[in-house]
């Protein structure tokens, strides 16, 4: 497997995989709609060890574009409306532009001038901890730009805050609205931590830097850019019409893939 295959993959997915239809006493945006432009600056891990593991691994079409992914190369920019129950992220590489939404259960990476796209299962459901396989890039549960995770920022509750160890920081400037300044360290399933310094505006997050006990290399995501209840059109969060979807196969892990309508 080369380096950054499934990173992309990740990336992409997890700024969409944590919105569902959620009822109203669940976590929402204070904004109706946004566009939010964001910058990534990560360290990917060395995957070459497990180079042998792509052997019987069926690469949909278009995915080899990512083959040799650079995050630092990219321009992405998320769209949400609805309050944040709508999501969309349009990413640019070099000539390659893709826009990832989450439908149901599943996260659709679309190629536009080809008119495919590659579907991605969310586990654990929309707004779960393992949404559309992106973990840790953003934080885990509540803290990836732009997008509804499990924790209601604008209604913090005495649980909430104990379970993730949340602690306020102040406030500071980020594109250009103020922003309450977040600490927040929960422990995984596996009994480890991750710590996650954020900017949250209107219950929106609009930056993170992330260290956990197997990546000491900080991820970060901050927008650059925040545009505020602007008209989007809803076709941005649906697929192309005749849009030609494919199930990826990684061997053993993923069952077996195969195109579909």
């Amino acid at each position: 497997m080369k380096k950054y295959v499934l990173a992309a993959m990740m990336l992409a997915a997890v700024c969409v995989s944590a919105n569902a239809k959620k009822e109203k006493s669940e976590p929402q945006f204070g904004i109706k709609s946004g566009i939010i432009t964001i910058s990534s600056d990560m360290e990917m891990p060395d995957f070459s060890e497990f180079a042998g593991m792509r052997e019987g691994m069926t690469v949909p079409e278009g995915m080899e574009d990512f083959m040799n992914f650079n995050p630092n190369d990219m321009v992405e920019m998320i769209y949400f409306d609805d309050y944040g129950r709508k999501t969309a992220t349009v990413t640019k590489s070099g000539d390659r532009i893709t826009r990832t939404v989450a439908i149901g259960d599943t996260t659709y990476t679309i190629n536009e001038a080809k008119n495919t796209a590659t579907a991605m299962p969310i586990f654990g459901g929309r707004g779960g901890r393992f949404g559309g396989m992106g973990m840790g890039f953003g934080g885990m549960g509540g803290a990836s730009v732009g997008t509804l995770g499990q924790i209601d920022w604008r209604n913090l509750d005495k649980k909430t805050i104990r379970r993730n160890k949340i602690k306020e920081l102040g406030e500071e400037t980020v594109a250009g609205v103020t922003c309450k300044k977040y600490t927040m360290s929960p422990v995984n399933q596996m009994g480890m931590t991750t710590t996650t310094t954020l900017c949250v505006y209107e219950g929106i997050v609009l930056s993170t830097e992330t260290l956990s006990e197997w990546n000491t290399t900080p991820v970060t995501q901050t927008a650059v850019k925040f545009e505020q209840n602007p008209n989007i059109s809803e076709s941005l969060f649906q697929l192309p019409e005749g849009c030609k979807v494919e199930q990826p196969n990684f061997g053993g892990f993923g069952g077996k893939g195969g195109k579909r309508r």
